[in-house]
C-alpha cells in the first residue's frame, strides 16, 4: 500500500519492485501495488514506469480502511525532520522522481507492506514508522526462498 501515484518515495520503492520482479515471481510471488490515487493519476505518474504487476487505485481508501494503513500527520512530519529522509530524495530524483504532490491527495498517509501466503494467510504486515519505512528487501526475498 503506497501514498499516492506523484510520491517520489513511492515512485522509488515500486522501482525496486520491478528491478526484483523476475526473480521474485520465478518463486511464485504475486506483487499487488494499490495507491491511493484515481486511475488518471496513476497513469500520468506511476504508470509511466510500466511495472509488470497489477497497480490499483484506490482513491477512496477502501482497501486502506480494510488493512488498517494509517494516516498520520505526526509521522509525515517525523519523515521530514529525518535526516536520512534526504538520502531517500535523492535516490528518487536520481531514478527520475521528483518531489510532486498529487492535487487533492491525502499527503499524511504512510506506506504498508503485507506478505500474504498462497492460503490468503498474511504471514508479515510492515506498517510504516516514516514514509520511507518500507518492509527491507531481503526480508521480502526470505519470504520467497524459504519454502523453494
Amino acid at each position: 500500500f503506497f501514498r499516492n501515484a506523484a510520491c517520489a518515495m513511492c515512485n522509488l520503492r515500486v522501482r525496486h519492485y520491478i528491478r526484483s520482479y523476475d526473480q521474485w515471481s520465478r518463486h511464485g510471488l504475486e506483487i499487488i501495488a494499490v495507491f491511493e490515487s484515481p486511475e488518471t493519476s496513476i497513469s500520468r505518474h506511476v504508470g509511466q514506469q510500466e511495472a509488470p504487476f497489477p497497480i490499483i487505485a484506490d482513491p477512496e481508501a477502501k482497501l486502506y480502511d480494510l488493512y488498517a494503513v494509517e494516516v498520520s500527520e505526526e509521522k509525515t512530519q517525523a519523515t521530514m525532520a529525518d535526516p536520512n529522509t534526504e538520502t531517500f530524495v535523492k535516490e528518487a530524483a536520481a531514478e527520475g522522481f521528483a518531489l510532486t504532490r498529487e492535487e487533492g491527495a491525502n499527503f499524511h498517509r504512510i506506506p504498508a507492506e503485507f506478505l500474504i501466503d498462497e492460503k490468503g494467510i498474511i504471514q508479515m504486515a510492515h506498517y510504516g514508522r516514516l514514509v520511507t519505512d518500507h518492509l527491507p528487501l531481503d526480508v521480502i526475498e526470505h519470504f520467497v526462498t524459504e519454502d523453494n
